[in-house]
């Protein structure tokens, strides 16, 4: 299962930039028995810089873009941080690079981490838990169409 904005960014979003309590947060993931990813893309970018990607790209979903840089900067530095801190599962990305470099990158990762080697099982929560889960976060909160578009054209956004 490939997700947009899944586990990671509840953390960024709602924690690190909204103010939300990380115990309660980590309380109601234990409650929905929410599965960590297997894989997690930090797609870094500057915060100015994201923003003035975003600007006009979602014709009324401008909710989090409206927030300003300082906002984005705490988001961006809490991916960066989980990615610290949770290196087997997180790969960072610069998404500086044209969308092919990105998406060569993304591919690379998912070879290297995901492809060929026997993983060991987790427990299962639910039957429907066993799926693994690829989840593509940014550490801004918009991406191009254009990255968007790349993603799925790879097979990666599918």
């Amino acid at each position: 299962m490939i997700c947009d904005r899944y586990y990671d960014s509840t953390r960024a979003y709602q924690v690190a930039a909204g103010g939300l309590s990380p115990d309660v947060l980590d309380q109601l993931t234990t409650l929905m028995e929410a599965p960590a990813p297997d894989l997690t893309f930090v797609l870094d970018l500057d915060a100015s810089a994201g923003l003035v990607r975003s600007r006009g790209a979602h014709v009324g979903e401008d909710r989090f873009e409206r927030k300003g840089e300082a906002f984005h900067a705490r988001v961006r530095d809490e991916f960066r941080a989980i990615a610290a801190r949770e290196p087997k599962r997180c790969v960072v990305i610069d998404a500086s690079q044209t969308s092919a470099a990105v998406r060569d990158a993304a591919l690379a990762a998912i070879k290297a981490r995901l492809g060929g080697r026997p993983r060991k099982p987790r427990p299962r929560l639910r039957k429907s838990r066993t799926r693994r889960t690829l989840a593509i976060h940014t550490a801004f909160s918009a991406t191009t169409a254009e990255e968007r578009c790349s993603l799925k054209r790879c097979g990666a956004g599918a």
